[in-house]
C-alpha cells in the first residue's frame, strides 16, 4: 500500500476504536475520507462535489451526516448487546485496535481488482482505487448513504466521476482540481470499464520510467558500460536500433534495462528525453488466446498505440526467445515474430530483448531474419566487489522486510562464499538469495525451539520405543540397562536445553518490553526521523542513542536560529534580545542534558548485551550455515582457516593410510600449492594425481581419506572403473552421447554427477585400461577445468580433486623389493615405473597432472597394522549383536602367516580375515554356539592349523575384556551407544576411560525395584 492508503486505514481503525466497535467497517473508512481535514479523502470529496452539479458543499455535508447517523445506529446496537458499566469500559480500553471486517476486506479486494484492470504501473494499492473500491463494493453500505433523501446521489454516478478523475490523473496531470470549484468539469474520458477505454500498453505492460520517477526501482550498480552501450544502440540513426541482452540467469539483464529507465527519468540522456520504456509482459499477451488470430489482434493494437503515442516508446521484452514461434499453430497464424519484423526493419519500433545464451542459440539464431534486427550485447557476471556494493544498497530494504540486522561482514561473506561454493546461479542473484535465506533463518529461530532440543526429543522418542520393546521381551538385560542409562542422560540434557532456552526467551521478552517502552516515549516527529532498521529491530540502547542524537541535532539547529535572530535585532529591541538570550541559555542547558544522557546510555550499553539484538543479527556464521546446506560442505570446513586445516592434513591422512608417508606428503604438498590461487581465479581442478603402485598398498584408501578431509564425508567420492570404457563406443557414456544418439537426454555418468555435486573427489580406477579418446577429453578437464557434455552444457571441474590409479610397473616394483636394499630400490623403482608410464600415457597428459605419486609395497610390520585396522572393522560389525571380540597377537600372527605372497597387499589380509574370522563367527551365531551379550576370545591353535574360539557367556560389551596388544600405541576399543553420532550409526568405539560399564544378570532384583518405577511413563500397562 502507498503511505496515503495506510494512513487512511489507520485513521479508520482509530475511528472504530473510539466508537468501541469490534471491527473496522467500510463506514469508518468512508467517514474519515469524507472529513474535510483528511487529505487522503480529497478525491472522494471532489467526486461527490462533481456529481452534485453545483450543490457540492451541501451534498458533501449531507453525506457526512448520513455516515454519522448510520455509525450511531451501529454503536447503539453494539451497546445494547453488551453490558455497560465501569468494569466493561475498562475492559474495552484494554482491548487492542479492532481488526478489519470481512466487508472491508472485500472493499480492499475490489480496489486491487480495479487497479489491476487499469494496468497501474504502481504495484502498491493507491488511495484513489481504495475510494473506487469503496463506492463499487456491494458490502460497503455506502450506496445507502449516497441514496439518503438529503444527498440524492447514486453510487454509479459518483463512480463515473471517479473514473474521469483517474483518467485525468493517469493522463499526466497529477494535480487534482480545486474542490471549491465544483462547477469546473474534468475533461471527458471514455468509461474505463469498457474494453475500448483501456490502454493496451498499460494492459499488457508497465512503464519502467514511471516506476523510476516514483522511486520503485532499486539502484543499479556496476552496469554503466552495458547501460551506455544499450543507450547508444537505441539512439542510433540507422534502422538497427534494437538491442538484445544475452547473459546467464541472474547476472542482471533486467537491471541494465532498469538502469536505462532511471537515466531517462533523471534526464541524463538528452536524446531520449521524455521517452517511455514499456516492459511488455508476454505472459499476459499470450494468456487466453485460444482463438486463431486473437494474439495477432492484441499485438497489432499494442504496436498501433506505440506508433500513435507522441514521443519515443521503447519496448522491453524479457525472455525474448519466446517470440519466435509464438502464435504459430496448426490452424494457422502469422506469429509474433513475423508481425514485429517489418516494424523492426523500418525503424518504426525500438525494442530491447533479454535472453540466455542457450536460448539465444536454440531459438534466436535459428530465425536469421529476426536475429538480424537486433544487435547483441553480452552481459557478463558481476565481480565479488560489485556484488558487495549491491548487497550494501539492499541492506536497508532486507532489514526492513525481515526485521533483522545484517552485519557488514555478513554481506562480504555472502558475496565471497556464494562465488566460491555455490556453483548453480550467478552473481549477484545467488548472493542476494543467500542473504535472504539467512535472514529468513534468523527470523525463524526466534519462533521455534533450537535444533539441539528437537534432536534430543527425537532421540528420546527412539530410546523409549526401544525400551518398550525390550521390556516386553524381557531378554537382553545388558542392552535394556544401557538404554535406561542413555534415556536418563538424554532426559537430563533435554531438561538443561529447555531451561537454557526458557531463560533466553525470558531475557528476550524482558528486553523487548523495555524496548517497547522506549518506543512509546518517542514523539511522532522523532519516529519519522529514526532509521527503520533501528525502529524495527534495534536494541533499546540504540534507540536511545539515535533519538538523543536527533534531539541534540535539533537543539543545535534551534540555537543557530536564535543566534541569527539575535544578530538581526536592532539596538532599540532590548527586551526582545533578552528573551532570545534566555531561550539560548535554555537550549544550551538542554544540550548539556542530552550529552549527559548519551554518555550514560553508552556506559550502560557496554555492560548490558541485548539478547534481542544478538538473536536478530545476521552474521557470517548464519551465511556459512546456508552455504553448507546448499553445497553439502560441512560448516566447520567453510569457516575453518585454510592454514590450520592444511597444517594437520598429513597427520590425519597417515592415521588411515599405513606405510605410505612419502605418498601422503606428496599429496599434501600438491594440495598446498593449489591453494595459493583463489578459487575464482583457478582455471583447473583443485589438484590432479596419478597414483602408481601394486594392488593393496592404499591408493584407494588414500583417496577415501582425502575425500573425508575435504568434504567431511566419503559420499562425495565419484568412483568410476575405467575398464568399462575400454572400447571407443562406450566412451560416450562417460561424458554424454551427442544429439541424435541413444542416451542423449540422460547425460554422461561423470558429467552429470559433477554437475549435481560440484564439490567432489573423482576417482578413476585403472585408468590405463581406458580408450585413448578418454585421455583426449581429460586433457581439457585437467587444463581448463571445464567440459561441455553432449547436451551443450558446460560442467565445472574447478572444485574437484581428480585421482587416477594405475598398476603399471607393479611387477617390477615387487621384484625389485625382494632383490635390492631400500636406497637402490627406490631409485630403480622410480625409473622402471616411469618408463612404462611414459610409454602408456602421452607427454601432454602427464604434464597437466599436479603430481605422480608412487606407492611402495607394504612391509611385514605395516601389514600387521593393517590387520589390526581390518580386525577393528570386524569388531564393529559384530557389535550390533552386542558381542565383544578379544583377538590375541598370536591370532594376528597366524592370519599373517596365511598370506601366500605380499603382492596382494592389504586386500589379501582383508580376504583372510573375512574367511577365518567373520565367516566362522557368522556360522557360530547361526548354529546358536554364541549368542548376544557374550565375549569371544580368538587365539591361535597351531596344532589344528586354525584359530581357536573361546566363548564367555554374560560378558559381552559390558565386560572388561582386554586384548594382548594393549602395550602398542593403538588404543583398545570397546563399544557403546551414543546419541551424538550420525543417524545411521548405532554404535561407536570408546576407550577404557569412557567405558560405561554395565549391569549383569545378577542385578535382576535391583532392576525390578528401580528401573520399572523409573520408566512407568513409557511402559504400557496390561489388564
Amino acid at each position: 500500500m502507498t503511505p496515503d492508503t495506510k494512513a487512511a486505514l489507520d485513521k479508520a481503525r482509530n475511528k472504530a476504536s473510539e466508537s468501541s466497535h469490534k471491527e473496522v467497517l467500510p463506514l469508518h473508512l468512508a467517514k474519515v475520507l469524507a472529513a474535510s481535514h483528511c487529505n487522503e479523502g480529497l478525491i472522494l470529496r471532489l467526486a461527490i462535489m462533481q456529481a452534485s452539479h453545483g450543490d457540492g458543499n451541501s451534498k458533501l455535508e449531507a453525506f457526512n451526516n448520513a455516515l454519522g447517523t448510520m455509525l450511531t445506529q451501529l454503536l447503539q446496537q453494539s451497546s445494547s448487546s453488551s453490558s455497560s458499566g465501569k468494569k466493561g469500559k475498562q475492559q474495552r480500553q484494554r482491548q487492542p485496535l479492532p481488526p478489519h471486517s470481512v466487508s472491508l476486506n472485500n472493499v480492499l479486494g475490489r480496489a486491487r481488482l480495479e487497479q489491476n484492470r487499469r494496468g497501474s504501473f504502481d504495484s502498491r494499492l493507491q488511495v484513489a482505487y481504495l475510494v473506487l473500491g469503496l463506492i463499487l463494493s456491494a458490502d460497503s453500505n455506502i450506496s445507502d448513504c449516497l441514496g439518503d433523501k438529503n444527498v440524492g446521489l447514486t453510487a454509479d454516478r459518483v463512480a463515473q466521476q471517479l473514473f474521469k478523475l483517474l483518467c485525468a490523473l493517469e493522463g499526466g496531470n497529477t494535480q487534482l482540481p480545486n474542490p471549491s470549484s465544483a462547477t469546473a468539469r474534468p475533461p471527458q474520458c471514455p468509461d474505463p470499464r469498457s474494453a475500448h477505454g483501456f490502454s493496451m500498453l498499460k494492459m499488457y505492460g508497465h512503464d519502467l520510467v514511471a516506476q523510476a520517477r516514483a522511486g520503485i526501482l532499486k539502484p543499479v550498480i556496476g552496469r554503466n558500460q552495458d547501460i551506455k552501450r544499450v543507450a547508444d544502440i537505441i539512439c542510433s540513426a540507422n534502422n538497427l536500433n534494437n538491442a538484445i541482452l544475452v547473459g546467464e540467469a541472474g547476472v542482471g539483464k533486467t537491471a541494465v534495462v532498469e538502469g536505462l529507465a532511471q537515466r531517462i527519468a533523471r534526464g541524463d540522456l538528452s536524446r531520449l528525453k521524455g521517452a517511455r520504456l514499456i516492459s511488455l509482459d508476454m505472459g499476459k499477451l499470450l494468456a487466453g488466446t485460444c482463438m486463431v488470430g486473437e494474439l495477432e489482434r492484441r499485438l497489432q493494437a499494442v504496436l498501433k498505440e506505440v506508433k500513435e503515442t507522441p514521443g519515443t516508446v521503447i519496448l522491453f521484452i524479457d525472455e525474448v526467445h519466446t517470440v519466435p514461434g509464438a502464435g504459430m499453430t496448426q490452424q494457422g497464424g502469422m506469429g509474433v515474430a513475423n508481425i514485429l519484423k517489418p516494424m523492426l526493419a523500418r525503424g518504426q519500433l525500438r525494442c530491447i530483448g533479454a535472453t540466455t545464451p542457450v536460448e539465444y542459440r536454440r531459438y534466436i539464431e535459428r530465425d536469421a531474419a529476426f536475429q538480424r534486427r537486433f544487435e547483441k550485447v553480452e552481459v557478463a557476471e558481476l565481480s565479488v566487489k560489485h556484488t558487495t556494493y549491491i548487497l550494501r544498497e539492499l541492506r536497508d530494504t532486507l532489514e526492513r522486510d525481515y526485521c533483522v540486522r545484517i552485519q557488514d561482514c555478513a554481506i562480504v561473506a555472502a558475496a565471497k562464499l556464494s562465488k566460491r561454493y555455490l556453483v548453480d546461479g550467478h552473481l549477484p542473484d545467488k548472493a542476494i538469495v543467500l542473504v535472504k535465506r539467512a535472514c529468513g533463518n534468523v527470523r525463524a529461530q526466534l519462533e521455534r525451539p533450537p535444533v539441539e532440543m528437537e534432536n534430543l526429543e527425537e532421540k528420546m522418542s527412539e530410546l523409549k520405543a526401544e525400551l518398550r520393546s525390550l521390556m516386553k521381551d524381557m531378554v537382553n538385560k545388558a542392552r535394556r540397562d544401557e538404554v535406561k542409562k542413555l534415556l536418563q542422560d538424554v532426559r537430563a540434557r533435554l531438561e538443561r536445553e529447555k531451561t537454557e532456552h526458557g531463560e533466553k526467551q525470558e531475557r528476550i521478552q524482558r528486553h523487548m518490553k523495555l524496548r517497547q517502552e522506549e518506543l512509546s516515549k518517542l514523539q511522532w516527529s522523532e519516529r519519522l526521523r529514526l532509521p527503520q532498521s533501528i525502529l524495527q529491530c534495534g536494541s533499546r540502547w540504540e534507540i536511545l542513542i539515535a533519538v538523543n542524537k536527533y534531539r541534540l541535532k535539533k537543539l543545535k539547529k534551534k540555537e543557530s536560529h536564535l543566534e541569527n535572530q539575535l544578530k538581526n535585532l536592532e539596538a532599540s529591541e532590548h527586551e526582545k534580545a533578552v528573551n532570545i538570550k534566555q531561550k539560548q541559555q535554555d537550549t544550551q542547558q538542554k544540550e548539556q542534558d542530552v550529552l549527559k544522557t548519551l554518555k550514560s546510555v553508552r556506559e550502560s550499553m557496554k555492560g548490558d548485551e541485548d539478547p534481542v539484538l544478538t538473536a536478530m543479527t545476521v552474521s557470517p556464521e548464519q551465511i556459512a550455515e546456508v552455504v553448507s546446506r546448499q553445497s553439502h560442505i560441512p560448516v566447520t570446513r567453510i569457516g575453518q582457516e585454510e592454514e590450520e586445516w592444511l597444517r594437520g592434513l598429513a597427520g590425519r591422512l597417515e592415521q588411515r593410510v599405513v606405510g605410505q608417508t612419502e605418498a601422503v606428503n606428496a599429496v599434501v604438498d600438491a594440495m598446498l600449492t593449489s591453494r595459493v590461487a583463489p578459487d575464482e581465479e583457478r582455471q583447473h581442478p583443485i589438484a590432479s594425481f596419478l597414483f602408481l603402485g601394486p594392488t593393496g598398498v592404499g591408493k584407494t584408501e588414500l583417496a577415501k581419506a582425502l575425500t573425508k578431509e575435504l568434504f567431511d564425508h566419503e559420499s562425495h567420492i565419484i568412483r568410476i572403473d575405467m575398464s568399462e570404457y575400454h572400447d571407443k563406443y562406450t566412451v560416450s557414456r562417460l561424458f554424454g552421447a551427442p544429439p541424435g544418439y541413444v542416451g542423449y537426454e540422460e547425460g554422461g555418468q561423470l558429467t552429470e554427477k559433477v554437475r549435481r555435486r560440484p564439490y567432489s573427489l573423482i576417482l578413476l580406477d585403472e585408468v590405463e585400461k581406458a580408450h585413448e579418446v578418454v585421455f583426449d577429453t581429460l586433457l581439457q578437464v585437467l587444463g581448463d577445468g571445464r567440459l561441455t557434455d553432449g547436451q551443450g552444457r558446460t560442467v565445472n571441474f574447478t572444485h574437484t580433486v581428480i585421482i587416477m590409479t594405475s598398476n603399471l610397473g607393479a611387477e617390477d616394483l615387487l621384484q625389485q623389493n625382494k632383490m635390492m636394499d631400500n636406497n637402490s630400490m627406490e631409485r630403480r623403482q622410480h625409473k622402471l615405473v616411469m618408463n612404462k608410464v611414459t610409454k602408456t600415457f602421452r607427454t601432454e597428459f602427464l604434464g597437466r597432472l599436479s603430481k605422480i605419486v608412487m606407492f611402495n609395497p607394504l612391509s611385514g610390520q605395516q601389514l600387521r597394522k593393517v590387520a589390526r585396522l581390518q580386525m577393528k572393522q570386524v569388531k564393529a560389525r559384530f557389535a550390533e549383536k552386542i558381542m565383544a571380540l578379544d583377538v590375541t597377537d598370536a591370532a594376528l600372527d597366524f592370519i599373517l602367516s596365511l598370506l601366500d605372497d605380499q603382492k596382494y597387499g592389504a586386500r589379501d589380509i582383508k580376504n583372510r580375515i573375512e574367511e577365518r574370522v567373520a565367516t566362522r563367527l557368522s556360522k557360530m551365531l547361526l548354529n546358536k554356539e554364541i549368542d548376544e551379550n557374550c565375549t569371544v576370545r580368538i587365539n591361535a591353535a597351531p596344532e589344528k592349523d586354525d584359530l581357536d574360539y573361546q566363548v564367555t557367556r554374560s560378558g559381552g560389551l559390558n565386560g572388561s575384556v582386554r586384548s594382548d596388544d594393549d602395550d602398542d600405541e593403538e588404543e583398545d576399543y570397546y563399544f557403546t551407544t551414543d546419541e551424538e553420532k550420525e543417524d545411521d550409526d548405532d554404535y561407536y568405539f570408546t576407550t577404557d576411560e569412557e567405558d560405561h560399564g554395565g549391569s549383569t544378570m545378577d542385578d535382576e532384583e535391583e532392576d525390578k525395584d528401580d528401573g520399572m518405577d523409573e520408566e512407568e511413563d513409557i511402559i504400557p500397562s496390561h489388564g
